[in-house]
């Protein structure tokens, strides 16, 4: 049987949207943390959960600064995990995960071995919101600004500085294999808060269903069979 002309066209026009509605449900790039070791972890995650929904994506590893200013120019189509009080640095409509990945506790890290006041820096790294925040509102402490979470532990490993500040995340699996030395112990929490993944406003259908699909099944309680 032949098929007529107009049905063909039919039938391409069909495919052809059906295409274009899933490319643009679909987020195709999300930037994390570069050297972030939880951040590979949780990127591993997430890619599951986008396969799950009919997406794949390409994670892109960014100093943290960096990633807001890919996403504001729109290079990127959204971010793998930040603290709400980054959304003030967005200048384009977003879209916030519906449900929290996971609960972030960070703050103070110290060599047990020193004295608050012992006078050697304390390390943070540049682009993260809260760990400047903090600097910025104690111009009391000395401080010195990184690239990465990784050259600030090896400042701290050579004894440059005396600590820094980070999350719980990146420090379990490091602390668990032994490889910082002197052992850091948390100092001080300064952030016990949920952490969210961030999209252009545009995927707001695909957050809609990924959020749903979080909140269902819990993916990143068992985030520690993911660290390298």
């Amino acid at each position: 049987m032949q098929i007529k002309p107009f049905l063909l066209i039919i039938l391409f026009f069909t495919l052809f949207m059906n295409n274009n509605v899933s490319a643009s449900y679909c987020p195709k790039k999300i930037t994390a943390f570069e050297n972030g070791i939880a951040a590979k972890a949780y990127s591993k995650i997430l890619l599951e959960i986008y396969q799950h929904l009919g997406c794949s994506a390409e994670i892109v590893f960014l100093p943290p600064k960096r990633g807001i200013v890919e996403f504001n120019k729109g290079k990127v189509d959204g971010e793998l995990y930040r603290l709400a009080i980054t959304e003030t640095k967005y200048k384009t409509p977003f879209v916030r995960s519906g449900v929290p990945l996971y609960q972030y506790r960070a703050g103070v890290w110290r060599n047990p071995s020193l004295h608050e006041h012992h006078g050697k820096p304390l390390g943070y790294v540049r682009g993260l919101t809260w760990q400047v925040k903090y600097i910025e509102s104690h111009p009391e402490i000395r401080a010195v600004e990184f690239d990465s979470p990784g050259n600030v532990l090896d400042a701290y490993q050579r004894g440059a500085i005396s600590g820094f500040l980070s999350g719980e995340p990146m420090m379990h699996p490091k602390l668990a294999n032994h490889e910082i030395f002197p052992t850091p112990i948390l100092d001080k929490v300064l952030i016990d808060k949920p952490i969210y993944h961030y999209l252009h406003a545009d995927y707001t259908p695909f957050m809609r269903d990924f959020s749903a699909k979080v909140e269902k099944n819990n993916f990143f309680k068992n985030v520690a069979l993911y660290f390298d």
